[in-house]
């Protein structure tokens, strides 16, 4: 649940690797990834775009699943961890340094887009979802996910450190809006994940799936995890 800063340095991305090596990480990695793969048609053969890869923690486990990936950060350290990890030669990802307000991609070269926790810093959320529709083949999928603004997560963010107390957190309407602003979608879904909250403690994560069972039921709003999918419409959309 570390998210991208604008600018990393080769420290910062060993700490935001180590992150999910920890027992709260592994527990906040494993219902992340379990919203998006329920968002996720069969992978197998379909070129995906992973924009705001950071360390490539969701692009290879994409690329397990027989994708072609083209993971894609702005941050060299991030990149350059995650060149590191993918060192098995079934995996077919390319890795591309980049910016969401401009891919460096063709328009309609891709099958999939996923961007996991990379909108909260980018200065024009429009424009960058405008970028992921552009690049996105009629009728292949977006799947792309924020940090709630509304959770224990996010207030904990805000009160320990001053550097994001300049990033403006996005509530799942806002992320919705922006998608249907494009016209270019239909079939839009959701899922939230991560209930537990935000404490490197013992007795906090022994009962992760406790904590996921009860948010889920009696707090659905306030999930840390929010992930949208939709289906590029088939006609040709200008955008």
């Amino acid at each position: 649940m570390i998210v991208l800063m604008k600018f990393v340095t080769q420290a910062g991305a060993e700490a935001y690797d180590r992150w999910y090596e920890t027992p709260l990480g592994q527990w906040v990695d494993r219902y992340e990834k379990a919203a998006v793969a329920s968002l996720l048609p069969p992978l197998a053969g379909l070129k995906i775009l992973d924009a705001g890869c950071g360390t490539g923690n969701f692009t290879l486990a994409l690329a397990r699943q027989g994708a072609h990936l083209v993971g894609m950060d702005r941050s060299a350290a991030m990149l350059a961890l995650a060149r590191g990890k993918a060192s098995n030669p079934g995996l077919d990802i390319r890795w591309v340094q980049g910016d969401l307000l401009h891919l460096p991609l063709s328009s309609g070269s891709v099958d999939g887009v996923v961007s996991i926790l990379a909108l909260e810093f980018i200065p024009c959320r429009a424009t960058a979802v405008r970028e992921l529709t552009r690049v996105l083949r009629p009728g292949g999928f977006l799947v792309v996910a924020i940090l709630n603004r509304y959770s224990l997560w996010t207030l904990e963010r805000l009160i320990t450190s001053s550097a994001w107390r300049k990033v403006t957190f996005l509530r799942p309407r806002d992320l919705t809006g922006l998608v249907e602003q494009t016209g270019a979608f239909d079939h839009l879904r959701w899922r939230r994940a991560v209930y537990l909250p935000p404490l490197h403690q013992p007795w906090v994560v022994r009962r992760a799936p406790v904590w996921e069972r009860l948010g889920s039921r009696l707090v659905p709003g306030c999930a840390a995890f929010f992930a949208l999918a939709a289906r590029k419409k088939a006609s040709p959309i200008s955008i």
